[in-house]
């Protein structure tokens, strides 16, 4: 068991700037207001105005193709999302692209606009005693969550939870032989989950529940990542040079 968590000297906080700007109008509209007894009971009517409904949908399919790119190469964390600095670069070169299109469309378009960017926060120097706990915390509660689904035989959540946006990057946190475990834990998960499902599917011969499959599965790193980062009462993570 490690003494602490050493967050990534070059964690990066990423926020998300791409938005659709215009060519939409929502009003809200008062129904009903009145009181009943203590209770007081409303109803609303919401209208949306698109000024061109094709415009407006390229627009928005083109901030969901830079959001998708964004969570494919950053961490979701209480604090938002995370990355080390190299893979903040690589995240750039990928949106340069998207950026050359949402530029074409906004030279064309007639209502609404597109961004598409980030602004990256260097943070790991700047995190106080509190957040670093809540963050190894939040390292150690997502492996659990993962055992938890593969033990139950969840094929659909497991698998939806090692993808990119949910904690497929989480070993970008750490270092060293901290991240190596947490990194192990995630391709034992993989294998976990192909085996999970290729003994679901079978071959019609033996019936056996997802549940029964999945307390027979072999998460020997898995548990050992969560053991990693479990200090007791008190877990704990300090950034770099702190």
């Amino acid at each position: 068991m490690a003494d602490q968590l050493t967050i990534h000297p070059e964690t990066t906080l990423v926020v998300d700037r791409c938005r659709v700007i215009g060519g939409k109008e929502s009003t809200t509209e008062g129904i009903r207001d009145e009181r009943i007894g203590e209770a007081r009971e409303t109803e609303r009517k919401t209208i949306v105005r698109i000024e061109d409904v094709e415009e407006r949908e390229t627009a928005e399919r083109i901030s969901a193709l830079a959001k998708g790119i964004i969570r494919r190469y950053t961490t979701s964390t209480l604090i938002g999302s995370l990355a080390p600095r190299d893979r903040v670069a690589e995240l750039e070169r990928e949106l340069g692209p998207v950026h050359a299109q949402a530029s074409a469309f906004n030279g064309r378009a007639h209502y609404s606009r597109v961004e598409v960017g980030i602004l990256p926060i260097p943070i790991a120097v700047a995190l106080d005693a509190e957040c670093a706990r809540a963050l190894a915390d939040h390292v150690r509660v997502s492996l659990e969550k993962l055992r938890d689904l593969l033990r139950s035989g969840e094929l659909s959540g497991a698998r939806n939870l090692l993808r990119p946006y949910g904690i497929g990057n989480i070993d970008q946190l750490a270092v060293g032989v901290q991240a190596d475990s947490i990194r192990f834990a995630l391709e034992e998960a993989r294998e976990r989950l192909s085996e999970l499902a290729r003994k679901v599917k079978g071959d019609g011969a033996i019936a056996e529940t997802p549940e029964s499959i999945g307390r027979g599965l072999d998460l020997t790193m898995i548990e050992s990542a969560i053991g990693m980062f479990t200090y007791g009462n008190a877990p704990a993570l300090q950034t770099t040079g702190s």
